[in-house]
């Protein structure tokens, strides 16, 4: 009777375990599924609008409004918010030392290394510049 609760107690742990390991998995599928949904609709746009505008200005166009409503699946007046509520989730994903996180979380070691660089480099031009009679 204790080794029947002893293993039932070890499989319940066990179910724990594998329960936090599918909850990571599906929000790292998740973070996949948005980035390559953001690269697709970045590639279409490219073969809608051409390479030599900016994504927001070929999904707010009116030209192309059957051809956005068709990729995005939403009405044309919505597009440009969805849009841009993807491209964030994405930067926030692939490039999220560049995002907002900087205002609440630490920010790496390293940037603020080259920071710290580029401040004391400003302050040794502008010391040498003040001595040439401008200002900073």
């Amino acid at each position: 009777m204790a080794t029947l609760k002893l293993y039932k107690q070890e499989l319940q742990v066990a179910h724990e375990r594998i329960r936090g390991h599918l909850e990571k998995i599906s929000e790292l599928t998740t973070m996949i599924n948005d980035v390559q949904r953001v690269d697709y609709i970045k590639y279409r746009l490219m073969q809608i609008g051409g390479h030599d505008r900016a994504f927001r200005y070929i999904v707010s166009d009116l030209r192309y409004k059957g051809e956005l409503e068709q990729l995005f699946d939403l009405p044309f007046d919505e597009i440009l918010q969805a849009y841009l509520s993807m491209l964030d989730r994405r930067n926030r994903i692939v490039h999220k030392w560049t995002m907002s996180m900087w205002e609440t979380g630490p920010v790496p070691t390293f940037v603020r290394y080259r920071y710290q660089q580029h401040i004391s480099y400003l302050a040794e031009t502008c010391s040498t510049a003040n001595k040439s009679a401008s200002s900073c």
